[in-house]
């Protein structure tokens, strides 16, 4: 499980910084062997509270971007997704909460 925190930030302090080749094994990444895209397909959010109680549903989620189309299809193989920004949808800015993503495909 991964822990978010979100706080506000005061946006005159930002600092650009640039990241290295050498730091990309620093970051978090998944890779899925799946194309992704059809009708059908679906992802589901939960939102749940520290102590367990699911906070917000979404069982047709919308909210992700697409990138790299297979090519001869209208398919996916990447998805994106901003855990911070869909917290902040369902109004949540500050706190510590799960946020699970579920990735539907009929297999027949």
């Amino acid at each position: 499980m991964e822990i978010t925190n979100i706080s506000q930030l005061d946006p005159t302090q930002f600092i650009n910084q640039d990241y290295k080749i050498s730091d990309e094994s620093l970051l978090n990444s998944l890779n899925i062997n799946k194309e992704f895209g059809l009708p059908e397909d679906k992802v589901e959010v939960h939102v749940v509270s520290p102590s367990g109680e699911v906070l917000n549903s979404v069982y047709d989620f919308k909210n992700y971007t697409t990138r790299q189309t297979i090519e001869g299809t209208s398919l996916y193989d990447q998805v994106e997704l901003d855990p911070k920004a869909d917290l902040e949808s369902f109004g949540i800015n500050q706190g510590q909460y799960d946020i699970t993503y579920y990735f539907y495909s009929p297999l027949f």
